[in-house]
């Protein structure tokens, strides 16, 4: 009967419909898996203890680049292309899950280097809130 008759139609209309349907899944899926992971906002209060465990974090892992005040005049400051930041500049700028992220999986092009592999998450939500209360 070929597509003219009602047999042929529905075959065409349905293959039609999978070939959109498998189309639009795909693409979605596909745009699904460019899209930013929203880590979400601090669990952590930025209290005593958090702002401590932070300020280790930092001193052991920030400092060397970004200096005691943050402002990216740590000793190795001069070394680095392109400078570290200026954290005072810098944090007021991003939310925290952004923060965190930049932690975390480090910076790409810069010496920013990837947190991830030596502190848990909890560790890195602490670091974020003590950057936050550099001036």
């Amino acid at each position: 009967g070929g597509w003219s008759s009602r047999r042929g139609s529905i075959s065409v209309a349905t293959g039609t419909a999978t070939v959109f349907l498998g189309l639009f899944l795909g693409l979605n899926a596909s745009g699904l898996m460019l899209q930013e992971t929203f880590i979400g906002d601090n669990p952590y209060p930025s209290d005593t203890k958090s702002l401590e465990t932070g300020q280790r974090f930092y001193l052991q892992f920030c400092e060397v680049c970004h200096g005691i005040s943050g402002r990216g005049d740590g000793p190795l400051a001069s070394s680095l292309d392109p400078p570290p930041a200026d954290l005072i500049v810098h944090v007021p700028l991003h939310p925290d899950y952004i923060l965190f992220r930049f932690a975390q999986e480090g910076i790409p092009g810069t010496s920013m280097v990837p947190l991830g592999e030596k502190l848990a998450n909890e560790e890195i939500w602490h670091l974020v809130n003590y950057i936050q209360t550099l001036k």
